[in-house]
């Protein structure tokens, strides 16, 4: 079983340029998903201040892709896997790949990566 972890498509992210088509290559990712019955989870960052701050406008998730999330977990570091139940949801499903999309590659989409792979 695969899974798709899409990462930090927040607002505070996605508004600060233009992402119209990254945003529907996501969606079109999603859907593959959705029709094949596997898992999309949705990972949000929040901080105790700043435009992720927890309770913000900027921490909320993209209401347009936010609909198709099975699960959203909340981190509050780079890796999704760190002090979340992300471990737990995929065990509990039984999936053995995962597939990572979103935003602030370098850091998040990058560290879930690695820890994934751990």
């Amino acid at each position: 079983m695969r899974a798709l972890l899409v990462i930090d498509v927040q607002k505070a992210l996605v508004g600060k340029v233009e992402f119209s088509q990254e945003k529907e290559r996501i969606k079109r990712l999603i859907q593959e998903f959705k029709q094949k019955g596997e898992p999309v989870i949705f990972i949000r960052h929040t901080d105790t201040e700043g435009p992720l701050a927890l309770g913000s406008e900027g921490a909320e998730l993209d209401s347009e892709l936010e609909v198709y999330a099975d699960d959203i977990i909340e981190k509050h570091t780079e890796s999704a896997f760190y002090d979340t139940n992300l471990d737990t949801i995929l065990k509990s499903c039984n999936v053995k790949h995962i597939l990572i999309t979103g935003f602030n590659t370098e850091l998040c989409c990058l560290f879930t990566a690695i820890a994934g792979y751990d």
